[in-house]
């Protein structure tokens, strides 16, 4: 639709609550956040600084009930990043050494997230929730 953000690579993830995922461009993302109810207030720029640097984004997931004429909440999404777009994620859990995650999980990629004033460790990989950190 809009091609500022043109490009091939299919460098991040959107899981909705429902456990489905799709992988798509950096252009497809912007369009996501332009025409979909997903809760996201934060500028597009600010999103993408964060996903290039490993963060993991987290929004709300909506669907629109035709039958009720309504938008539907459904629960939790999160954006990650996935591909050469995520440099941060390894040193990040690797320079915390050895902790509680290590023993549920073996992928390198996990990194410390926080959301409501508590810290967790985050593996991408395995889409799950480590324990706090």
């Amino acid at each position: 639709m809009f091609d500022d953000y043109d490009n091939t690579d299919k460098c991040y993830r959107i899981t909705h609550a429902d456990g489905r995922t799709r992988d798509v461009t950096e252009q497809k993302l912007y369009e996501f956040y332009l025409f979909s109810h997903n809760g996201i207030t934060r500028p597009f720029s600010d999103i993408l600084h964060d996903l290039r640097n490993g963060k993991l984004i987290q929004g709300e997931d909506y669907d629109f009930d035709w039958k009720l004429g309504i938008e539907v909440h459904k629960g939790k999404l999160f954006i990650e990043p996935i591909g050469r777009v995520q440099k941060s994620a390894p040193s990040q859990s690797s320079s915390k050494g050895s902790n509680s995650s290590d023993s549920q999980c073996r992928h390198p990629n996990k990194y410390v997230n926080s959301a409501g004033g508590v810290r967790f460790w985050v593996c991408p990989s395995c889409k799950k929730d480590m324990g706090n950190a």
